[in-house]
């Protein structure tokens, strides 16, 4: 992730830093803008994550701007305001699988 980030949103990267330890519970990542056009995120620079799903919820995604700017935005398009420590609090108590814990 740190790599991607590096070269798609530089200034974001000690944000990117603080989400590894929680790499188990986010399916999927991305940083922009990649300069293909506006993207669904914008075109400001911004971390994109999927965290994984509890309980057959539908998947959501939180882009990150920045410590006091991120935005959830639910399958069904509806948006909510989050910060990131509020993220980073909500990736801690996920359950994590089997092989976070294995040596």
């Amino acid at each position: 992730m740190i790599d991607h980030v590096q070269k798609y949103a530089p200034g974001l990267v000690s944000l990117a830093e603080r989400l590894e330890p929680h790499d188990c519970v986010i399916c999927s990542y991305s940083a922009g803008p990649q300069g293909c056009g506006d993207g669904a995120w914008g075109d400001v620079p911004h971390i994109v994550i999927q965290p994984e799903s509890l309980y057959g919820e539908d998947p959501c995604f939180v882009a990150i701007y920045g410590e006091q700017n991120c935005i959830i935005r639910s399958q069904y398009g509806e948006e909510y305001s989050i910060t990131f420590q509020g993220l980073l609090d909500y990736l801690a108590q996920l359950p994590r699988p089997l092989w976070s814990f294995a040596e």
